[in-house]
């Protein structure tokens, strides 16, 4: 709205208070949270995002707006969240009303039936040993999905395409591991998507820094914004080349190619600006 009545000062101050809110949950060691704020981000970016697009802000704020989301990448917040749901997730095995909340949540057993359900499944899955060894499949992978996420980009989403390919336990009858694994597939997606979101935002950022220094003309590449108007040249997390960019007339988009790995062109410019799926675009039009 401030950006729309043409007051970037209002617009940034905003931006800047919406950044903390998101970033409030950053120290959170929950999957939850970090997901949580992963959608804060998307919420904020698209508006900053149609606010570059509506009124021209000066080289201090488009710097703090650039230092704010250059700084909500926090490569590490994952990994700690998956560490602390590994140790939490671990009483399932050990704890019967534990695990009889897991089966009523994966099979609708309650009351008088989950108990005595879950008390048969628990003693014949622990006689057969498959209790322990569920355990430890769970363990092993999950260790698998922490260190994935403990790598940089692009070798983090290399390492979660690969865990993707093997989501299944190598028995049926591992069942817990088959409630608590899969979901984690879409959780590094998801990750690297927020980090995509971020870098082309910044990106979009350091080019408007660009175009106030050089009397509104656009850089040719983003390799032109380093060192001046970001620190290093901005890479797409998904296969580490630099960030896609393309110009037309007075507008630009600057974007990755998204988990499918395709380069798309990030916008289709014939059709109202409309973004291609795949790609995870930030768009300026002027």
């Amino acid at each position: 709205m401030h950006a729309t009545d043409g007051d970037a000062e209002k617009a940034t101050r905003a931006f800047l208070a919406a950044g903390r809110v998101a970033e409030s949950l950053s120290e959170e060691p929950i999957i939850i949270s970090q997901l949580v704020r992963y959608t804060d981000w998307a919420i904020l970016l698209s508006r900053l995002e149609r606010a570059l697009s509506l009124t021209t802000f000066s080289n201090s704020q488009l710097a703090s707006l650039q230092k704010m989301v250059e700084a909500a990448e926090r490569p590490r917040a994952m990994a700690r969240a998956l560490a602390v749901d590994r140790a939490a997730s671990l009483s399932v095995f050990t704890d019967r009303k534990v695990m009889g909340l897991a089966m009523q949540q994966a099979h609708g057993w309650s009351g008088q039936v989950r108990d005595v359900l879950t008390t048969v499944a628990a003693g014949v899955l622990r006689a057969a040993g498959l209790l322990q060894k569920d355990k430890a499949f769970y363990c092993d992978r999950m260790g698998k999905h922490i260190a994935a996420f403990e790598l940089p980009f692009p070798a983090r989403v290399a390492a979660g395409q690969q865990l993707a390919a093997s989501t299944n336990a190598p028995n049926r009858f591992y069942i817990f591991s088959q409630m608590l694994l899969p979901a984690l597939v879409k959780v590094h997606v998801k990750d690297a998507n927020h980090v995509a979101n971020l870098r082309v935002a910044a990106a979009a950022l350091a080019i408007e820094r660009f175009r106030l220094a050089h009397t509104n003309a656009l850089p040719e590449t983003v390799e032109q914004l380093a060192p001046a108007c970001c620190e290093t040249v901005p890479t797409d997390p998904f296969d580490g080349k630099p960030l896609r960019y393309h110009t037309h007339g007075a507008s630009y988009v600057v974007y990755s190619v998204g988990r499918d790995g395709q380069d798309d062109g990030g916008v289709v410019w014939d059709s109202s600006f409309m973004k291609v799926p795949q790609d995870v675009s930030f768009v300026v039009k002027h």
